[in-house]
């Protein structure tokens, strides 16, 4: 606004005022109502009048746009019949006018009452609490809509039946604001939460989320509707629980009355806070916007401590995740989402720079709001400037600064410990919510909603109050250990969530039949997550699963794994009859992956599943089930039948369903009305092109859909079918994020350009990610993907994978020209490896990539391309143009580059002013040491460093290679992250001096090495007496005596060394076990956290028990993670591995891995026995699958 009344200055005076031209004295005069005074300009016309309005020093004096326009049209009657666009409601508009027009008539006509006549006219509306509530909308100072939109909002409240018209005003925001009522059909007092629809996807999406985190601590969610304000359901109601108000209200409350809380009352108020945060988190939820204005509070009568709500989930996500498998175990491994949010004063450091939000990102915020808790009256006057300086990093939370010198914090309460623990600037140095959890559990006996259990023996006595549980077990437990578990689980009767992991265990019917029984004996589970995939239970089980599971009468949600269990139709049917009984369902996952279903079982469950009228999240797993198209017709048309399905992951692939059946497919699943993000996995069906076009077709006509994902893969789709599934794709307006799989299709150049010409299309599209790979695309596709995707007006994130296409230098050239036009483009991902590109190729793309003004990460992929030393000294040289770039990945492994190429990669990238992160991947290079020196000498002349990881594998870089690199890496002044990869380059005995210059640092240093510099990497620790945190990779390198007796002699000297993780599996001689690592670790009297890779070495019973001394003294340990699968320890080695671990009394995490060994059911027993004795022990793994059968007697 200030800008605009600038703006109308200079059109009302073009001849004698300009605003460049003024000084900043005469700004500042503006304050004293002094407006420009200088200059000659018009101050009695109108134009003046309201550019003085917009000129009011404070922005909270300045009128908004609507207001002015229906102060100059009541001015100027003439102007009522000019139509407006910016006003949305031009009828209401005029009304207003010429109701203030009549006000100013009656002003004149009575002047002496002016007050009186004005309140007359307006009263308009006969309730006068319907005006008081205007008149409180009118004082606020930030108001979420307009006037007379909250005018219509209130007399549509007021024609709603069911609310008493004794509506009263209780907080408003930024993006709405909140009213009491009374709902007088359900005889309740609640909230009404009014805002503005930002898209019908929006809302869905935060109704799912908030639906499926219901619990205790969260605000209850009774339901919505939209009103017609202006246009069409443009404002949507929610009706929530009704709280006494938000926490800062509560702490400011307290300061008023002069009221002070004690430690422990603040602690109560803080573990609620934890718990709920944790739920999300456990539920793969952020909420992204932990502060105290969104954490509400319930007076309880019963106690001073309030109860707490959390509330406003309108930023809150889903955590996207793949599963990946460790050590044997499905793990999550969750993706960052892109985007800022989050309020000044809460959010984290690594939001400002990346704009990426983790689980660790919530758990920051969560600290933040822990600390001003605990120290509401000093810290919260400076919270937003304590979080700018963040930016700049920090040793301890809230700690002194140039600006604010004084202590704003205490330092000596339990919040202050977590906030130790939540507060730091690394990520990975913040714990885990579960693991604070846990030490808050052990140690001071807090009971949580949301605390996990990993382990079930005595669950019963030790997690009374638990609610959440968490189950990972893989084991052959059998049947006898699958009842015992659900036994021991039943007995937790305020269970609430509960994830079992119970796959390949032999279990049987017998055994799933039990575990359902005694999960149906948990009255209150709402949340559950079972996993029994390939444990051959079959028809019958399956049906006693799901007939056990429907008896649980408030389950919300439900993932069930059942793959590969020879289920049959038979038992698909079952299962789905028996789960459509969860009349409360709102989420379900289903996987029936690999069981013979065949198209009558597909059709049964699609049948049975579509009587869950309340589901709004489904994910459907069928494939490899030869359900063939009328199996998949059969799915779709019943999932059609949902009318409040927002989110559908629909996996059909390797089901030969052909091009009928996935038009079918698609046709029906187009029929669900509210519909916004749609995965489709429809991958080696044999659809050809006809079944492409019939699922882009149908897809097309989805008109809420926002977010797409479709896979069609390896589907002989051709140039024919990716031209029209794209051409019917761009048919979708409000698509915004889109992720399409079109590999291995021979789509050719003709497909790619239509493929890419149509997607242009889509004026929404913001997140495009691409997969055209091994496609025979050739140079001319490639050319014109590019050209076509450049037209997309607001694209900001693209990934591009064009690998194994015959690009050539022609095609690099016309695709990097084509995506420099994208001048909105912030981030980038380009795949070109394979192609031919050559150094021309890789330069025309550098140097025109480089023109993207508004590029801040990048990653390019070159390998394989014979770029050589031209090419790469080119594609670096470009690259360093870019004045705005922070993060780069460069690949160019095997392009024959040299120590020339080398030097040349380094010496332009450190031209990057604001490079903060740099990966580069130089391997199979033929680097040798000049070129190795050469790239760590001028990356060290980067100054804004602080993340790199360099890998110059297979380079023959040698002995001094070797330690020139580490010699200049001593030398980065900014460098807190190193991942240096030296494997395969002969660097021998000569490891003592790289270590050497690099612990200068203490780094966290991966570095892998040959045989021989074992020895001298032993020597190197030894002088290495401050080191406290060391990780070692030493796999795979057949180390020998000399070695080993090095590296354990170096160990045994490192008494400050608190974290060690050591990699010392496949083929490494057990005489590093007996002789040394033991009592080396005997020596480590501080080391707290130690992960240990001992597997695959033939240890047996002896070495064992060589290596349970050692542990046996470090008595500080309180995390271990150690590896002992595939060697040769039985009985009396586990037996003394277990009274070993007990000795270590800190101890709380353990993770021990002793698969395939020959323990038997004596050690078995024995090892339990002994861990037993661990009491501080919260969080278990223990996989003892093994080749003969262990008898747990339970």
């Amino acid at each position: 606004m200030f800008s605009f009344g600038l703006v109308l200055l200079e059109l009302d005076n073009i001849q004698t005022f300009d605003f460049t031209k003024t000084t900043n004295q005469e700004k500042l005069e503006i304050q004293f109502g002094n407006i420009f005074t200088s200059f000659q300009i018009n101050r009695l016309s109108q134009i003046y009048r309201i550019a003085k309005q917009c000129l009011e020093f404070d922005p909270k004096n300045r009128l908004p746009p609507v207001d002015l326009l229906i102060q100059f049209i009541v001015q100027n009657q003439n102007y009522l019949d000019v139509e407006i666009s910016s006003i949305l409601n031009r009828k209401q508009l005029q009304k207003k006018a010429e109701q203030l027009s009549q006000i100013q008539k009656s002003i004149v006509e009575k002047s002496k009452k002016e007050e009186i006549e004005l309140l007359q006219i307006y009263q308009i509306y006969k309730d006068q609490r319907f005006e008081m509530l205007i008149q409180e909308f009118k004082q606020l100072k930030e108001k979420p809509f307009e006037i007379f939109e909250y005018q219509i909002i209130l007399d549509l409240l007021l024609k709603k039946a069911q609310y008493d018209s004794n509506f009263e005003f209780i907080s408003v925001g930024a993006t709405g604001l909140i009213l009491g009522a009374y709902n007088k059909s359900l005889n309740r007092h609640s909230a009404l939460k009014i805002q503005r629809v930002p898209s019908k996807h929006e809302i869905v999406r935060e109704i799912g989320i908030i639906k499926d985190c219901q619990m205790p601590l969260v605000i209850n969610f009774y339901g919505f509707f939209y009103l017609d304000v202006t246009k069409k359901e443009d404002f949507v109601v929610y009706e929530i629980e009704k709280c006494s108000g938000n926490l800062k209200q509560y702490f400011n409350r307290l300061k008023k009355e002069n009221i002070q809380l004690n430690d422990e009352e603040k602690m109560q108020i803080a573990i609620q806070v934890i718990d709920v945060i944790n739920y999300l988190h456990q539920n793969d939820i952020v909420h992204r916007d932990i502060k105290l204005e969104n954490i509400l509070y319930i007076d309880d009568n019963q106690s001073q401590i309030p109860i707490i709500k959390l509330t406003d989930f309108d930023q809150a996500r889903k955590m996207y995740y793949n599963w990946i498998r460790i050590n044997g175990n499905l793990v999550k491994d969750y993706k960052p989402i892109k985007g800022t949010c989050g309020t000044l004063g809460y959010i984290s450091p690594e939001i400002f720079n990346t704009q990426l939000f983790t689980f660790q990102s919530e758990i920051f915020s969560l600290g933040v709001c822990l600390a001003v808790i605990d120290n509401f009256e000093t810290l919260e006057p400076f919270l937003k400037q304590k979080n700018l300086d963040y930016l700049h990093g920090f040793k301890i939370p809230f700690e002194p600064s140039y600006l604010i010198k004084n202590e704003l914090v205490q330092r000596n309460t339990k919040i202050y410990d977590i906030i130790l623990k939540t507060v730091a600037f690394n990520q990975e140095k913040r714990k885990n919510l579960y693991s604070i959890i846990a030490d808050l559990h052990s140690n001071y006996g807090y009971q949580f909603y949301s605390k996990e259990i990993t382990s079930f023996k005595n669950i019963s006595s030790h997690f009374l109050y638990c609610k959440i549980a968490n189950f990972q077990l893989s084991n052959n437990i059998g049947p006898g250990g699958a009842k015992a578990v659900a036994s021991e689980i039943a007995k937790c009767p305020t269970l609430s969530a509960l994830r079992l992991l119970l796959g390949s265990n032999n279990i049987g019917p017998d055994g799933a039949k039990a575990i359902a029984s005694e999960i149906a004996k948990c009255p209150t589970l709402s949340i559950l997550s079972l996993w029994l995939q390939s444990n051959n239970i079959g028809s019958d089980g399956a049906k006693a699963v799901a007939q056990e599971i429907a008896k649980c009468p408030t389950l919300s949600t439900l993932t069930l794994w059942l793959e590969s269990n020879n289920i049959g139709p038979d038992g698909a049917k079952a299962v789905a009859s028996e789960i459509a009984k969860c009349f409360t369902l709102s989420t379900l996952s289903l996987w029936l992956g690999s069981n013979n279903i065949g198209p009558e079982g597909a059709k049964a469950v699609a049948s049975e599943i579509a009587k869950c009228s309340t589901l709004s999240t489904l994910s459907l797993w069928l494939g490899s089930n030869n359900i063939g198209s009328d199996g998949a017709k059969a799915v779709a048309s019943e999932i059609a039948k949902f009318p409040t399905l927002s989110i559908l992951t629909l996996w059909l692939q390797s089901n030969n369903i052909g091009s009928d059946g996935v038009k079918v497919v698609a046709s029906e699943i187009v029929k669900c009305p509210t519909l916004s993000t749609l995965s489709l996995w429809l991958g080696d069906n044999n659809i050809g092109p006809d079944g492409a076009k019939a699922v882009a077709s149908e897809i097309a006509k989805c008109p809420t859909l926002s977010t797409l994902s479709l896979w069609l893969g390896n589907n002989n789709i051709g140039p024919d079918g990716a031209k029209a599934a794209a051409s019917e794709i761009a048919k979708c307006p409000t698509l915004f994020t889109l992720s399409l799989w079109l590999g291995n299709n021979n789509i050719g150049p003709d497909g790619a350009k239509a493929v890419a010409s149509q997607i242009a299309k889509c004026p929404s599209l913001s997140t495009l990610s691409l997969y055209l790979q091994s496609n025979i695309i050739g140079s001319d596709g490639a050319k014109a993907v590019a050209s076509e995707i450049s037209k997309c007006p607001i694209l900001s994130t693209l990934s591009l994978w064009l690998g194994d296409n015959n690009i050539g230098s022609d095609g690099a050239k016309g695709l990097a020209s084509e995506i420099a036009k994208c001048l909105t483009l912030s981030t980038l991902t380009l795949w070109l490896y394979d192609n031919n590109i050559g150094p021309n190729g890789a330069k025309e793309v550098a140097s025109k990539i480089a023109k993207c003004p508004t590029l801040s990460t990048l990653t390019l992929d070159f390998d394989d391309n014979n770029i050589g030393p031209d090419g790469t000294k080119a594609v670096a040289f470009e690259i360093a143009k870019c004045p705005t770039l922070s993060t780069l990945t460069l690949w160019l492994s095997n392009n024959n580059i040299g120590p020339d190429g080398a030097k040349a990669v380094a010496s332009e990238i450190t031209k990057c002013p604001t490079l903060s992160a740099l990966t580069l991947w130089l391997q199979s290079n033929k680097i040798g040491p000049d070129g190795a020196k050469a790239i760590a000498s001028e990356i060290a002349k980067c100054l804004t460093l602080s993340t790199l990881s360099l890998w110059l594998g297979d380079n023959n870089i040698g002995s001094e290679g070797g330690i020139s690199v580490a010699s200049e890496i001593a030398k980065y002044p900014t460098l807190s992250t190193l991942n240096l990869n030296l494997s395969s380059n002969q660097i021998r005995d000569r490891t003592q001096q790289i270590y050497s210059h690099i612990q200068k640092h203490q780094y966290n240093l991966k570095l892998q090495i040959c045989d021989e510099g074992v020895s001298g990497l032993g020597s190197a620790l030894t002088n290495c007496i401050n080191l406290s945190n060391l990780t070692l990779w030493l796999s795979r390198n057949q180390i020998c005596d000399k070695g080993a007796l090095g590296l354990g002699s170096a160990l045994a000297k490192c008494t400050n060394l608190s974290n060690l993780t050591l990699d010392l599996g496949l083929q490494i001689n057990d005489a590093i076990i007996t002789s040394d690592l033991g009592a080396a670790l005997a020596k480590c009297i501080n080391l707290s956290n130690l992960t240990l890779n001992l597997a695959t070495n033939q240890i047996d019973d002896e070495s064992a028990s060589r290596l349970s001394f050692g542990l046996s003294k470090c008595i500080n340990l309180t995390n271990l993670t150690l590896d002992l699968s595939w060697n040769k320890i039985g009985a009396i080695g586990a037996s003394g591995l277990g009274t070993a671990l007990a000795k270590c009394i800190n101890l709380s995490y353990l993770t021990l891995d002793l698969h395939d060994n020959s323990i038997g059911d004596e050690g078995t027993s024995g090892l339990g026995t002994a861990l037993v004795n661990c009491i501080n022990l919260s969080n278990l793994t223990l996989n003892l699958l093994q080749k003969q059968f262990i008898c747990f007697g339970l």
